[in-house]
């Protein structure tokens, strides 16, 4: 299993969790953390999220700029159980 982060490698990291506003979608938000089988799984769910990100910034919404000022900050680590 693997989840998306939020990680600046200094002080912030923030687990993703499921978009409301748009299926398939993540953001940094308060719900259950998103889990993905794969790999290819959390690639496809950044890219959405991304791309839902854009749409919003296009019809004048605020949009999520995790996914396109930070995109570089998010990355996809092994979901691990303590």
């Amino acid at each position: 299993m693997f989840i998306v982060v939020y990680d600046d490698e200094s002080s912030v990291c923030c687990p993703m969790s499921w978009d409301g506003d748009c299926e398939g979608a993540i953001y940094c938000g308060s719900g259950p953390v998103a889990l993905f089988d794969t790999r290819k799984q959390a690639r496809k769910a950044i890219t959405i999220s991304k791309r839902f990100a854009l749409l919003q910034k296009a019809h004048g919404k605020p949009e999520d700029d995790t996914f396109t000022a930070g995109a570089a900050l998010l990355k996809i680590r092994e979901a691990r159980t303590a």
